[in-house]
């Protein structure tokens, strides 16, 4: 009885993660994330501090600028940014961001573009986001968030798509209702049976 009970729960583990979607950014791609991996698209934030990332994913071979925004509806307080680069300078805002990196900087794989500290001073609502935008003197037409690569060519940002229907592509998910995307674990029949 015990060993078709272990079955049961390991067929339905299975199946309910094959439902869930899981965050597949593609090369070029660019969103706001609660790890530095780019693997999480929603976060728990009660009162109190937080941090969240924008990461990029093989964006190209260096970096020279970068240029984005960030929507503040539920009124985060940025503590401190920091920015990609050896000497970065943003020649905008906190959350509109358009900054040289202070030399050329390697793009390819994960790439923390920013690490931003921020606090809430009340829970912000179920669903919130925080999403990436376009820099508000954009240098793109039509306006979109990208970059300059070290040969000074423009180059777009695509949105990462966080594999979740019910969230925004791009943006991290504050408090969120449905759970949001999950990361899968492959392990063998004896591996789960092994956790109970």
């Amino acid at each position: 009885m015990k060993k078709i009970a272990i079955l049961a729960l390991a067929v339905s583990v299975v199946a309910f993660s094959s439902v869930l979607a899981v965050a597949q950014p593609q090369a070029g791609d660019v969103g706001v994330f609660a790890d530095t991996a780019g693997t999480q698209s929603t976060m728990v934030v009660a009162p109190g501090f937080f941090n969240f990332y924008v990461v990029g994913f093989d964006l190209v071979t260096g970096i020279k600028a970068i240029e984005y925004s960030l929507t503040n509806d539920i009124g985060y307080l940025v503590q401190s940014l920091t920015l990609v680069g050896p000497l970065p300078t943003n020649f905008g805002t906190n959350t509109d961001v358009a900054a040289s990196t202070g030399a050329c900087v390697d793009g390819n794989g994960v790439v923390v573009l920013a690490t931003y500290a921020a606090a809430s001073f009340t829970p912000p609502p179920a669903d919130a986001t925080i999403c990436i935008g376009p820099f508000s003197n954009s240098s793109f037409s039509p306006a979109v968030p990208g970059l300059s690569d070290c040969t000074d060519t423009l180059v777009p940002f695509g949105v990462a798509q966080n594999g979740s229907p019910a969230h925004p592509d791009g943006c991290l998910v504050l408090n969120a209702t449905d759970g949001g995307p999950v990361a899968t674990e492959s392990t063998s029949f004896g591996g789960v049976k092994a956790r109970f």
